[in-house]
């Protein structure tokens, strides 16, 4: 069984094999297309997911949330690699996740969450 409400989101990796899906539950899951399996279940978010994507390389997958929070996990671990809000910075302890302050602007008045690596893989955008 896969997500326990409406999925709001989902993105294919460049080759096809895995997908991953964000839902009104709060979570995103990643998927093995070919064996129909879950990988993985991200279950930080406190609010609904509006937006995944992969990065081009299927090393990371991002989620937005309705939380105001922006988690990148990695696909290798499965665990949060970074966390981005707009709250003041922090520096994680070893082994967790780093927090990053980013500029927030609400002169945009959107429904319309859906983020999306650049084609190589260097910048993450997000309304």
């Amino acid at each position: 069984r896969g997500h326990l409400e409406d999925v709001y989101d989902i993105c294919w990796t460049s080759d096809g094999n895995y997908m991953a899906s964000a839902s009104v539950d709060n979570t995103a899951i990643m998927w093995d297309v070919n064996k129909g399996q879950k990988v993985s279940i991200f279950n930080e978010h406190k609010s609904y997911v509006q937006g995944v994507t992969w990065d081009p390389l299927g090393q990371y997958i991002a989620t937005l949330s309705c939380d105001r929070v922006l988690r990148v996990y990695s696909t290798q671990t499965k665990r949060v690699a970074f966390n981005v809000t707009k709250m003041p910075s922090g520096s994680g302890a070893e082994g967790e996740a780093r927090s990053y302050r980013m500029f927030h602007d609400d002169s945009m008045k959107s429904f319309f969450r859906r983020l999306s690596f650049t084609p190589d893989g260097s910048y993450l955008l997000t309304p």
